[in-house]
């Protein structure tokens, strides 16, 4: 399915929703009509108020400017729009309150469906970065046995050069070469 196509519809489909929450919020008391909101100021309040007069045609915007984007190919409309959806969300949720929510996933929806969609690709990198540091600890500590163990090797042979054994005996036990157990000799003169 087209991206685009997709945005606008979820948006406008938020603008539709949000005139039918306006509606539920009006039937509830939170807002009021236009005609008798000087009646009603004192039980609705300022954000009842302010909703009274702004949510419906910021709806409507939302819902015609979802359709303009699609089409359009005009660079300053999705600044306009963006301001425009913050807008109607919060002046909704002042005025319509929890009636508001399912308009609000709708409308900002082309917002955070990116997220998302980036939440695998963040998942992956995040696992592909902790597998490289297990690796990186996992050389660390072989590297660490290696040296113990070649430590450990070195000893041994410095003891059975010492006590005089043969060096292709000392050679089979310690897994070390003819010529690191010559070196090693070497050293220990």
């Amino acid at each position: 399915m087209d991206k685009s196509f997709f945005n606008w519809y979820t948006q406008s489909l938020g603008g539709i929703i949000g005139l039918i929450a306006c509606m539920c919020a009006y039937l509830n008391g939170d807002m009021a009509v236009y005609g008798n909101i000087l009646h009603n100021i004192d039980s609705i309040g300022l954000g009842g108020l302010l909703a009274s007069y702004t949510l419906i045609p910021l709806c409507i915007a939302i819902t015609i400017l979802g359709v303009f984007e699609s089409f359009s190919k005009n660079e300053n409309l999705p600044d306009i729009n963006k301001t425009i959806v913050i807008l109607t969300t919060l002046i909704g949720f002042i005025g319509s309150k929890l009636f508001f929510i399912i308009p609000a996933i709708f409308i900002l929806f082309k917002y955070y469906s990116s997220f998302i969609g980036n939440r695998k690709e963040l998942n992956t990198k995040v696992s592909q970065a902790v597998q490289v540091i297990e690796n990186k600890k996992t050389t660390v500590k072989n590297e660490e046995a290696n040296k113990n163990l070649m430590k450990t090797k070195i000893d041994m042979a410095v003891e059975l050069l010492l006590k005089g054994a043969d060096k292709k005996f000392i050679c089979e036990i310690t897994g070390l070469t003819i010529q690191e157990l010559e070196s090693i000799e070497q050293r220990i003169e």
